[in-house]
């Protein structure tokens, strides 16, 4: 029999933002060291994750490649919230990266595009990290996260290799998927 997961996770962002590595952690339904081979994904992959001890969730893991970020649009609409992974240390790339999490959602309307939370891992080295608090970077405002109307949006620095702040950023998600009561609302406001 089967494993039935609750949750359907979208997970995308540009190329080498570090998607897959970031859901390695989650593998085998627990939290595990990071493996050196993950590669990057074509086209993309469907997997059953487990979050903490009790929540199995669907990670739809789409590339990030330009020819195929159209397919982010089609598995949207399955979508219970959307982990969006920004590589922090390509500066050169952060407009890309707005522009294409803004244009996944304009190209919808209605229920799927107010109701769903974004949670975007600003994800980097740990010395990448420590020099983007120190220059006080606002991420949020750089993706312009404001501007996706009727979302709750909102960004956990993460080192995904090294898996820090990674189950903080899901923790916020979840609370967020499952409507939120006073851990979720708590959470939304960090």
């Amino acid at each position: 029999m089967g494993i039935r997961a609750k949750a359907t996770v979208l997970v995308v962002g540009i190329d080498h933002a570090g998607k897959t590595t970031i859901l390695s952690h989650f593998d085998r339904f627990h939290a595990q060291p990071c493996s050196s081979s993950v590669h990057p994904t074509v086209g993309f992959t469907i997997e059953t994750l487990q979050y903490r001890t009790h929540q199995r969730f669907s990670a739809i893991d789409c590339s990030g490649a330009a020819r195929y970020r159209h397919m982010w649009d089609e598995f949207l609409p399955c979508a219970d919230g959307i982990v969006f992974v920004l590589n922090i240390q390509d500066e050169q790339r952060v407009c890309v990266a707005r522009d294409e999490l803004h244009s996944l959602f304009a190209s919808h309307d209605g229920p799927v595009r107010t109701h769903i939370p974004v949670l975007v891992l600003a994800n980097g080295t740990p010395e990448a990290l420590a020099a983007a608090s120190a220059r006080r970077i606002d991420y949020g405002a750089l993706m312009e996260l404001d501007c996706l109307d009727g979302c709750v949006a909102h960004v956990f620095m993460c080192d995904g290799v090294g898996g820090r702040g990674v189950m903080d950023g899901f923790a916020w998600l979840f609370a967020c998927m499952a409507g939120g009561g006073p851990a979720g609302r708590a959470l939304a406001k960090r």
